[in-house]
């Protein structure tokens, strides 16, 4: 086993919501010396970030020295998953590169957190720095109209939608039913389930 086995081991136990296979994991990393992989690092504070374990999370993010992309993603991802949304934004404004990923971290992580209005927010950033976005940007996004309960602004974004043909991905078309619903628009909302290619059970929940 390599350092990429025991991240889609620390991967798997975090998709599984295992804390206690995770911190055996974690102590199997540490004792074959994956430790300073950072490969490893970033499935360890993914793992400890999804299951909420705070005082982990930052101090695995503490101990990060040498950060990628990846790291960076994690690092904000990480925060927002445990309610640090200051530390999320401390971190976004530190990356030197920041791509849809991060971008979108961020949006869905405010969304989360109940702070629809700095994911809008976020949202007209991203596209006023020529970011090419995608149906996970835009998902995330409506997630936070849908908390806001903001048609008009929904509706906007619907729009774009059907311009770049993402209003198929069921991500999406999930975002769109539950923001028309929750805006009473019911008639938009049936249509916005019709539309949406291959329906998942969130679709059918929905």
């Amino acid at each position: 086993p390599d350092c990429y086995t025991f991240s889609s081991l620390m991967n798997a136990c975090a998709d599984s919501s295992n804390v206690v296979y995770g911190r055996m994991v974690h102590a199997v990393v540490v004792k074959n010396g994956w430790y300073s992989a950072v490969e490893a690092k970033n499935s360890v504070l993914s793992f400890y970030a999804k299951l909420g374990c705070k005082e982990d999370a930052m101090r695995e993010l503490d101990s990060i020295e040498v950060l990628t992309q990846v790291s960076w993603n994690s690092i904000i991802d990480a925060c927002m998953k445990v309610g640090e949304t200051d530390k999320a934004l401390e971190v976004f404004r530190l990356a030197p590169e920041k791509n849809i990923v991060t971008w979108t971290t961020m949006i869905a992580g405010y969304g989360r957190n109940g702070d629809g209005e700095q994911a809008l927010s976020f949202f007209v950033e991203m596209m006023k720095s020529g970011v090419d976005s995608d149906h996970f940007a835009y998902g995330a996004v409506l997630h936070a109209c849908s908390g806001l309960a903001l048609l008009g602004h929904g509706k906007m974004i619907h729009g774009c939608l059907i311009h770049f043909g993402f209003q198929g991905y069921a991500y999406v078309g999930n975002a769109l039913v539950n923001l028309y619903a929750k805006c009473g628009d019911i008639k938009e909302s049936n249509r916005a389930f019709g539309d949406i290619a291959n329906k998942d059970l969130v679709s059918w929940n929905t």
